[in-house]
């Protein structure tokens, strides 16, 4: 990878498994790819031993939330997303592990293959985007010219169902636009 590499904030959402948290934030410490930054909601779960997390961490950075009281998924995981400073998104459950080459695989195919010339793209899933002057939705199955996909460049990207568990994946995150609500 050539220049500079952008953060990548990993968003870990926990409950009441501090085991299996370890082993998830030590595939996060061995990933190839730098910098990363590790925003860790804890869902109103038991108390978690955050030094020995951040030792294991070494330089990574931690941003670790403590809710009160089990909000669910979903808020847990917009939290998160509130919370990240990375240039691009992802998630990694408590109970998963990354490959060591996982996040640089990625990244390399964001470069490699979504920001290269064209002349757009074909959605094959519903993504919602909210911008300043309102909703905007997307439909199924529609070409996107290369005008339109700056734009969503621009733009935080949510695949709905990720936030709800059901996908996993990378996402584009800019803070001075809107999140998808």
């Amino acid at each position: 990878m050539s220049g500079e590499n952008p953060l990548v904030s990993i968003i870990v959402r926990t409950k009441d498994r501090p085991k299996l948290l370890k082993r998830a934030i030590q595939s996060i410490a061995s990933q190839t790819y730098k910098p990363v930054e590790v925003v860790l909601v804890n869902d109103g779960g038991c108390d978690l031993a955050i030094e020995e997390l951040k030792t294991v961490l070494g330089d990574i950075s931690l941003n670790y939330i403590q809710l009160e009281k089990n909000t669910g998924r979903a808020h847990a995981g917009n939290l998160g997303i509130e919370n990240a400073k990375g240039k691009f998104i992802s998630f990694l459950d408590d109970d998963d592990e990354f490959y060591s080459e996982h996040i640089s695989t990625l990244i390399s195919f964001l470069r490699s293959k979504l920001y290269g010339q064209g002349s757009g793209v074909q959605m094959k899933e519903k993504y919602l985007l909210k911008f300043s002057k309102g909703l905007k939705k997307l439909a199924e199955d529609q070409t996107i010219n290369a005008h339109d996909l700056e734009l969503i460049r621009k733009c935080k990207i949510l695949y709905q169902e990720a936030i709800q568990g059901k996908s996993r994946g990378i996402w584009r995150n800019s803070k001075q636009d809107h999140t998808a609500q």
